[in-house]
């Protein structure tokens, strides 16, 4: 059996876009492709002699959001629309296409207080999601992004403009929560120009088809944006953006299975939502898994402690040692080792992260360094991270010449914090933060300056 091939055309319109749709649906009859079915935001055609075609656009209330196929009380209203001259073409959730060639049948609903109600609850119940909660979460995470930039002090300023995440998630969100915003507003544009004209019982005012292909551009460049803003995050977050690819990799198919089942011929209210809820409980595993992933992946394995206590630890060739500095670790009693390598950056800034620690659940103090070296081309990146780490500690010193150039430095400060001291070294358009307990030695020196030269 040959298989029908069909025209698949994307058209984004929101639910209060009826009369857009059904100008879309009409047009393309009139230049001889057909309507069969859509899926969202996808309309599929057959090839057909043009035609004059009138295509209806209604909202059955007693339908419901897992509706793909009619059950029996949408089906008694297909009845009686039928009954009525329109042929019923396809519903999903409430929204039910019917169309028409006789001129002089009468419209289906013509009670415009009802089509109006109708049509703001049908709206809310598919966009509250996507236009108004995820928004608000993004804007948490938007105001999260600022606030470590703004507050997170040296770290905050290093991660913003070197790892890039934070960055993009101000792109990404940004964009999101102002593309919400314009959709928000045609809504209430819809609603607004109509609620006269439902009190005094005229005819509802849509958006015409152009107004919604113009809207439909809008949306498309936003999501290609943010498509952009996904990529490049996954570019700049390295391992990190490995472990969120096959995330999504498992993600996705998992969607695309969901969609399958759910517009499947035979299933029912019931059969899609069980779809929904175990997919969304395997979506959930998917992205626990993904992130623990994601975790010891970054940190490389665990460690379990004298007292049971397991430790997240990572063993990444770290191009200086403890050995390299003159530490005998066999003079030391610890549990394991934790060797860490980040490396990170951006046009903006470049940051890499490098540390050796040996580790104990005892009090005695364990040998230990750990070293940051972040560069940017811009001066007044450099000026803001150098600053933000002299007010970081309790108490900054320049120390003299010759200390700088025992570490082969423009200039050398001493920022002690509460707890620990650490060397800002100052080099050309780099800097370098220094912290341990290791021999103080010319060999330990030259074997750390040796990273940043």
């Amino acid at each position: 059996m040959k298989k029908t091939k069909y025209i698949r055309k994307f058209f984004w319109a929101e639910p209060y876009d009826i009369k857009a749709i059904e100008e879309f649906l009409e047009q393309k009859a009139a230049e001889g492709l057909m309507l069969v079915k859509f899926r969202g935001k996808f309309y599929y055609f057959e090839e057909c002699e043009p035609k004059k075609v009138r295509f209806q656009i209604d909202y059955f209330k007693k339908a419901m959001v897992f509706d793909t196929n009619p059950e029996l009380e949408t089906r008694k209203y297909i009845d009686f629309c039928e009954e009525c001259g329109w042929t019923y073409l396809q519903g999903e959730g409430k929204m039910q296409i019917f169309y028409t060639e006789d001129e002089t049948i009468p419209p289906l609903q013509t009670d415009s207080k009802a089509l109006f109600r109708n049509i703001i609850k049908n709206t809310l119940i598919f966009t509250c999601i996507q236009w108004i909660f995820l928004p608000l979460t993004q804007l948490i995470n938007l105001g999260s992004s600022i606030h470590r930039l703004l507050y997170g002090g040296p770290y905050g300023i290093a991660n913003f403009f070197a790892g890039g995440f934070d960055m993009l998630c101000i792109g990404i969100f940004g964009i999101y929560i102002l593309l919400s915003i314009y959709m928000n507003a045609r809504f209430v544009e819809f609603i607004l120009r109509n609620v006269k004209r439902v009190k005094a019982g005229e005819e509802l005012q849509f958006f015409s088809h152009k107004n919604v292909v113009r809207s439909r551009n809008t949306v498309v460049t936003a999501v290609v944006l943010m498509m952009f803003g996904v990529i490049g995050m996954f570019m700049s977050l390295g391992q990190m953006g490995v472990y969120i690819g096959i995330m999504c990799a498992g993600v996705i198919p998992v969607i695309l299975l969901m969609s399958l089942l759910i517009y499947w011929k035979k299933a029912n209210r019931t059969f899609n939502i069980v779809v929904n809820v175990v997919g969304s409980i395997v979506l959930c595993a998917i992205m626990l898994g993904g992130t623990l992933g994601v975790v010891l992946g970054m940190f490389g394995g665990t460690v379990k402690g004298e007292d049971g206590t397991i430790y997240i630890t990572s063993n990444d060739s770290v191009p200086v040692t403890l050995e390299m500095l003159g530490v005998n670790k066999d003079e030391y009693s610890y549990q394991y080792e934790d060797k860490e390598v980040e490396e990170k950056g951006t046009p903006l800034a470049s940051q890499n992260c490098y540390s050796h620690f040996l580790m104990s659940d005892g009090e005695e103090e364990l040998p230990y360094y750990s070293m940051e070296i972040f560069e940017s081309r811009f001066d007044w990146i450099n000026d803001k991270y150098r600053e933000a780490w002299q007010h970081w500690g309790i108490e900054t010193t320049k120390l003299n010449q010759d200390v700088a150039e025992a570490w082969a430095a423009d200039e050398i400060y001493m920022v002690k914090g509460e707890y620990v001291e650490r060397f800002m070294i100052i080099k050309e358009n780099k800097t370098v933060i220094i912290e341990g307990t290791y021999p103080d030695t010319d060999k330990a020196k030259t074997e750390l300056s040796s990273l940043y030269q």
